[in-house]
């Protein structure tokens, strides 16, 4: 039996499922700049500044003003710090988007992250560009916490992406690496899937396939 076979809908979150992450390389480049960030940088959640920019309460200027405060030292760039901010996001592997390139083909495809407008740039300019797409071809709709004042694990963000997408919970699989974000989506009806190791969400995909071969 398919177990996908009433689902219409994917909802991937971004951050540990469609791209890598490196918190330590990016502590260390904040380091670099005599900035400690450990403390308020989760791999899942953060915290203090970095929380507020999630959740679009400040700009990209304000982050930078906030950061060079915590370090006393007020010549460093914006570019610095953005770069060193940038050091989170490793890279998605061209794996997974010809997984997705395939799957929109079967499914309508969303995006829900907690994202930032520093990295959501980073990704839009550079990380989704491959075979001459963007990262709108992928998706039908794309629901950023820094465009509508909400984080995940909050429900407001869950229930806000699935009015506006005009999708049935019950026939929607969301993936993401975070327990507490998949709790939340459990709870308003989803079927989730919560990834505990780098790409590991493909393997239903590949499951899926050999069950329809076998079943032809």
């Amino acid at each position: 039996m398919n177990e996908l076979a009433d689902i219409k809908n994917i909802v991937f979150d971004f951050g540990g499922i469609l791209v890598d992450l490196d918190r330590e390389r990016c502590i260390s480049a904040f380091e670099n700049l005599g900035v400690n960030v450990r403390d308020a940088l989760g791999q899942y959640t953060q915290s203090g500044v970095f929380s507020s920019y999630e959740k679009g309460d400040i700009s990209t200027e304000e982050f930078c003003d906030a950061l060079r405060q915590i370090a006393g030292r007020p010549e460093i760039a914006d570019r610095k710090i953005t770069d060193a901010w940038d050091e989170f996001l490793v890279g998605i592997p061209t794996e997974r988007l010809d997984c997705l390139a395939a799957l929109r083909d079967r499914y309508k495809l969303y995006l829900l992250s907690n994202t930032n407008r520093c990295h959501w740039t980073l990704a839009t300019n550079d990380l989704f560009l491959y075979h001459g797409l963007t990262v709108d071809y992928y998706f039908e709709k794309i629901y950023l916490s820094y465009k509508m004042g909400m984080l995940k694990p909050e429900s407001a963000i869950f229930e806000a992406a699935i009015k506006d997408a005009g999708i049935k919970p019950a026939e929607t699989l969301f993936i993401d690496d975070s327990e507490a974000n998949c709790q939340t989506a459990a709870k308003l009806g989803l079927r989730t899937f919560h990834s505990t190791a780098p790409g590991d969400w493909m393997k239903l995909f590949q499951q899926e396939d050999q069950q329809d071969a076998a079943a032809h």
